[in-house]
């Protein structure tokens, strides 16, 4: 429930966060329609929109890495579950294995103790017929 969470949490982020990229391109686009339009430049010093160049690129830098990081821990995560259940999955094929081999082997011995009885019974009735009981 906790990863729930942080994937909800995490999706509302990216999901302000291409709301915040869809206006930001919407504004300039109608600026420099603008600018078009009018045939002068409206916008601010070169010098000021290379400042925000670099704190926008800085915040995106920074945005990336933590998304890496972010992926990096959830294949780490996906790693370990995987390396889990195939431990659990070898750990089950020898228990199968072994008890496929018991299984045989009392199968074996109740053929065995089978034909024995069949035997036994056969004799014992043959025996009925041909000799008396002197025990009574």
């Amino acid at each position: 429930s906790n990863s729930a969470q942080t994937l909800s949490h995490d999706g509302g982020f990216f999901n302000r966060l291409e709301d915040d990229v869809h206006k930001i391109l919407i504004r300039e686009k109608r600026r420099e329609q603008l600018t078009e339009h009018n045939g002068t430049d409206n916008s601010p010093a070169p010098e000021h929109n290379q400042a925000k160049y670099k704190e926008v690129k800085a915040r995106n830098g920074q945005l990336l890495k933590m998304l890496q990081e972010g992926e990096m821990k959830d294949k780490a995560e996906i790693l370990l579950q995987v390396d889990e259940s195939q431990s659990i999955k070898n750990e089950l094929t020898v228990q199968v294995s072994s008890l496929h081999a018991a299984l045989e082997q009392e199968r074996s011995k109740v053929k065995v103790l089978q034909a024995e009885l069949a035997k036994y019974q056969g004799g014992r009735k043959g025996k009925r017929n041909f000799e008396p009981d002197h025990c009574r």
